[in-house]
């Protein structure tokens, strides 16, 4: 079976496949971004802790974390998880957040 593509089409195949990667990503998921203070995140040990534990959670979706500043950067699905929910399960764990700001 032949399919019959429109002028439009043949020329500029490369740009429908572009213009539409771009509509299906319009309208994206919301998504904010968290920044804590772990004090006791001293070592590279504590750093996987702390991962472990974020990772465990449902609704994240991107995860930074630096044991030297003890600084955490999390981008969440705020439908799924909320920040205060975060910190509490960080809290559960055995850690301090010393501060949590972000673009909520």
């Amino acid at each position: 079976m032949r399919v019959k593509l429109s002028r439009l089409q043949t020329r500029f195949p490369a740009r429908y496949l572009l213009l539409l990667t771009l509509f299906m990503g319009c309208g994206g998921e919301k998504l904010d971004t968290i920044t804590m203070n772990i004090s006791e995140m001293r070592c590279p040990e504590y750093q996987t802790i702390v991962q472990e534990t974020i990772m465990a959670q449902t609704g994240i979706k991107e995860l930074s974390l630096n044991w030297e500043t003890r600084t955490v950067i999390v981008t969440i699905r705020p439908d799924q998880i909320s920040a205060d929910a975060l910190t509490q399960a960080l809290l559960d764990a055995g850690f301090t957040v010393n501060g949590s700001e972000g673009d909520a």
